[in-house]
């Protein structure tokens, strides 16, 4: 019959090898993750303000609400 304290050991050993188990398991799924999403580019230039048009002063939002 074991001793407590070569019981006591091999629950530590264990308990370190389920440790390093799950250490590489958390590394090998590193690789799945999805990557940040890239930052969205800014909108063309005619767009920046709603619908208006600069270059005619025609604005959509004008003609939409009346």
């Amino acid at each position: 019959m074991e001793s407590l304290e070569e019981v006591a050991a091999r629950e530590e050993a264990e308990r370190q090898q389920s440790l390093k188990d799950l250490e590489q398991l958390y590394e090998w799924l590193q690789q799945f993750e999805d990557p940040p999403p890239a930052p969205r580019p800014p909108p063309p230039y005619q767009f920046r303000n709603g619908l208006a048009c600069r270059q005619c002063s025609y604005n959509a939002w004008a003609d939409f609400l009346t």
